[in-house]
């Protein structure tokens, strides 16, 4: 902050720049930087973006994520008119890719994004950033986050199929709440009935089946914890089932079947 305030600081930062533009090897993050103190804020963006592009090319996220909020800062600093597309367009980056590694810090970005797919209309991009955000909610714990946010993109659909699938992205979250009566009214109700339909008839549709499918199954476990939850014995009946699909499909998949196990357990004690 005192360096700063020096009086010569911008000089400063001039002739340093002068002199590292003569060496290739240099990084482009410095050069930012000292663009950014010398208040030349075109010239800074200009060299985190052409470092970003350059971090994405060799699969550098760290450098990448950083380049990018080094863009936004700049961004927030000048004329909004000018620049605004870019901010939304920089917070859907970040938010689909921090999903992944880093929810909490992905959910400061989404959001924006959101909101700007919302006022201009493009509702299949909200739709997409609403489930990058519901993902990240269920992912840091926030269950009331989640929920919305599948609310949020269930009005956007009419297909039953399709709100079927969705309702069951949120059942988790309504179950970690404790609304297990909730959970099991609408697996019996809403979800199952519309997926025996869809796995009976082999319908077309331009949902995937195997997505459907690995739904349906899940579903079972889902509402074994709710039976479980509220002491219900038929939570015997829906796991005897479950196992059976295992054996019957020879499914392989060791978590799953770890956590019928536990369920099972659970329901025993």
């Amino acid at each position: 902050t005192n360096a700063k305030a020096d009086e010569d600081f911008v000089r400063i930062n001039e002739k340093i720049a002068e002199t590292l533009r003569n060496f290739i090897m240099n990084s482009n993050a410095i050069l930012g930087i000292i663009a950014q103190n010398m208040k030349q804020s075109q010239t800074a963006l200009d060299i985190w973006t052409n470092n970003a592009k350059l971090a994405a090319y060799i699969g550098d996220i760290n450098l990448y994520v950083i380049s990018q909020k080094q863009c936004l800062a700049i961004i927030n600093e000048m004329d909004e008119s000018s620049t605004l597309k870019i901010r939304y367009n920089i917070s859907e980056r970040l938010g689909k890719l921090l999903s992944d590694y880093s929810p909490k810090e992905a959910m400061e970005f989404l959001p924006d994004a959101i909101s700007n797919a919302k006022a201009v209309g493009n509702t299949p991009k909200e739709i997409e950033l609403l489930s990058y955000l519901a993902y990240c909610c269920q992912e840091t714990g926030n269950y009331y986050g989640n929920i919305e946010c599948v609310d949020n993109v269930l009005e956007k659909t009419d297909d039953k199929l399709e709100q079927a699938l969705l309702k069951v992205t949120k059942l988790k979250s309504i179950l970690h709440i404790g609304n297990s009566g909730e959970v099991i009214n609408m697996i019996d109700n809403d979800i199952m009935p519309v997926l025996d339909n869809f796995l009976a008839k082999h319908y077309k549709s331009k949902v995937p089946y195997d997505l459907v499918y690995d739904s349906w199954l899940k579903i079972f476990l889902i509402l074994a914890d709710a039976l479980v939850m509220q002491g219900n014995d038929r939570s015997f009946e829906i796991l005897t089932m479950l196992f059976d699909i295992i054996e019957r499909n020879k499914i392989q998949d060791e978590t799953f079947i770890c956590d019928c196990k536990l369920t099972l357990a659970f329901a025993n004690t």
